[in-house]
């Protein structure tokens, strides 16, 4: 995960985590409305949820990860797509 900053000439991007954990490659990312939160799919058909700015993993059965609001509708696995 990368933060941006800058403006006018251009924007400079600084690492501040490190998500590490799917067994396949990552193919959707979303980020949770406050910021808080970035929800990810895999190749393998995982849905893993980070802790931002930390990037620490979060557990997915966690009432504050099912309750939460995003930002936008990328990933392919979670909780609205289950049927």
């Amino acid at each position: 995960v990368q933060a941006a900053s800058g403006a006018g000439r251009g924007v400079t991007l600084v690492q501040v985590a490190c998500c590490r954990g799917h067994t396949g490659t990552v193919t959707h990312l979303d980020w949770s409305a406050d910021g808080t939160m970035l929800m990810s799919n895999c190749a393998a058909r995982e849905i893993l949820f980070w802790a931002m700015p930390t990037g620490k993993r979060m557990v997915s059965h966690a009432p504050h990860v099912a309750a939460a609001a995003w930002a936008s509708w990328t990933c392919v696995l979670g909780f609205p797509a289950i049927g």
